[in-house]
């Protein structure tokens, strides 16, 4: 396998009133998406949402026009379908993206994903390094990497035409930020099941 020349660009990081506005998890997840594709012929699939409909903004609006819906339901009923419509659309995004998360499992399981017990001089959660394909050649990043995992890279890659391999070496606050479970995903079925039940009930009355 040639070496990476090209890796995945990690989700802008934005300060202050941005970090409502802009924020979005698919960008965080699919970076993780990309780096993991990036080093593996098992390619996994990325999560819906994340260039407009999932910035906190725009859910947080949606959200208030569904609930405007449910409660204009009052004066005329038919004001519900606009609540169901847009609770649907969302409800779908996050259990279509819940889908994605649970199929892909581990992104971090490749070969040369190599975890670090700390972060690299440059102080980010991970780093693009070359891994020596002789065992006689050192790396002084490797120096916080488990050996086992330099050992199976090596023992993957030896023989190949390439006298080093590109790894990605991460920190657990890499796994932390970019691999977990989105806890927005619950709390956007939650807001939505409650937006859909409210209208409902106000319908119905």
């Amino acid at each position: 396998m040639p070496p990476q020349t090209k890796y995945a660009e990690p989700p802008v990081e934005v300060k202050g009133l941005q970090v409502f506005v802009r924020t979005a998890y698919p960008a965080r997840y699919n970076f993780a998406v990309k780096n993991y594709n990036a080093v593996s012929v098992n390619q996994k699939a990325t999560m819906r949402g994340g260039r407009l409909l999932l910035f906190r903004s725009i859910v947080a609006v949606v959200w208030i026009i569904a609930m405007v819906f449910a409660f204009l339901a009052l004066i005329k009923a038919v004001f519900v379908i606009g609540t169901i419509i847009l609770s649907l659309l969302y409800l779908a995004l996050t259990l279509y993206n819940v889908y994605i998360y649970l199929s892909n499992r581990s992104l971090l399981n490749a070969t040369r994903l190599l975890p670090a017990k700390v972060a690299g001089p440059n102080g980010r959660y991970y780093e693009w390094v070359s891994v020596p394909n002789d065992a006689r050649s050192a790396n002084e990043r490797l120096s916080a990497v488990d050996q086992s995992a330099i050992d199976s890279v090596r023992k993957e890659y030896v023989g190949s035409n390439q006298s080093e391999t590109m790894c990605m070496v991460y920190t657990p606050r890499y796994a932390d930020i970019y691999t977990t479970f989105p806890k927005e995903l619950l709390i956007h079925l939650v807001a939505f099941l409650l937006a859909i039940t409210i209208g409902i009930i106000t319908a119905s009355l």
